[in-house]
């Protein structure tokens, strides 16, 4: 009831001024004057001038290797985004997927092939040398502010894929990134688990005068797959029995076989040029 009565008693006041003045006069506000229902900002008048902020081109922000192919870090507004939603985050259109991410990938194209020239998987661990990295795959980066990145994809039947990444400059000289990616998916079929871990740090330096390199990193590997060998009744896939459109009804050749591979990778090189370049 006072909440009323308080209220009535304002609207009555607020009336009684409007009639009189037709206006509401000018209220005292820190920084400027509320009048007429307008707000004169204070900024305007201020004159001590604030620091131009400084924008840098997602081109300033490069990622190279070992071979020093230099690239933006950034994508996500090019037509080159929509071919790395994958797990290899990498056009994989020459490329056909076994039925679980995390697995090798049949070829579709010769041109791509080094070893030989056949339309076949690699066997056993450089077959999942789509989930590892060699020394010319680690990445290095130069960013003139920190960067981050995050990527996640939904996998197969309870899967799922994750990718982080940070990378800062110390100074202009100096540069270290860190970064994980995990997967775990099980897979349609029976025994076809895949299971990926992979760390690595990086770090570049060079000299003011630019005649001293050095890269530097460390990369490590968890893999872990379970194989089932293939089909053991074929007609169980294509019969097109309603039983066995859950895949894991399926029978498979293996129920117990399974490939582990563990790896870790320290590098260093360095470069120093003896001799200045207009010599």
């Amino acid at each position: 009831m006072k909440q009323l009565i308080i209220i009535f008693i304002f609207l009555l006041g607020y009336t009684a001024i409007a009639q009189v003045g037709g206006k509401l006069p000018p209220l005292q506000a820190p920084g400027g004057i509320i009048g007429n229902g307008v707000l004169n900002d204070s900024l305007q008048n201020n004159k001590r001038t604030k620091k131009s902020e400084v924008v840098y081109p997602i081109k300033d922000y490069k990622k190279f290797t070992l071979k020093n192919d230099s690239v933006a870090v950034d994508t996500i507004l090019s037509i080159r985004n929509l071919y790395k939603i994958n797990y290899t985050l990498e056009d994989d259109f020459e490329f056909l997927p076994f039925q679980n991410m995390g697995h090798p990938f049949t070829f579709l194209s010769s041109s791509f092939i080094e070893k030989q020239n056949e339309l076949q998987p690699d066997f056993v661990a450089l077959a999942k040398e789509f989930n590892t990295w060699n020394k010319n795959q680690v990445p290095f980066f130069y960013v003139p502010t920190t960067y981050s990145d995050l990527f996640y994809l939904n996998g197969i039947n309870k899967g799922q894929m994750l990718q982080a990444f940070i990378t800062s400059n110390i100074n202009p000289q100096l540069n270290f990134a860190v970064g994980y990616k995990g997967i775990s998916s099980l897979g349609l079929y029976q025994n076809s688990l895949s299971s990926l871990g992979r760390f690595f740090i990086s770090s570049n330096f060079h000299t003011k005068n630019k005649r001293y390199y050095s890269k530097v990193f460390y990369v490590s590997h968890d893999l872990q797959n379970q194989e089932n060998g293939g089909l053991k009744d074929k007609n169980q896939f294509e019969s097109g029995n309603p039983d066995f459109y859950n895949r894991s009804r399926v029978e498979v050749q293996f129920t117990d076989a399974e490939i582990k591979t563990f790896s870790s990778e320290f590098f260093w090189q360095q470069e120093y040029q003896l001799l200045a370049k207009k010599s």
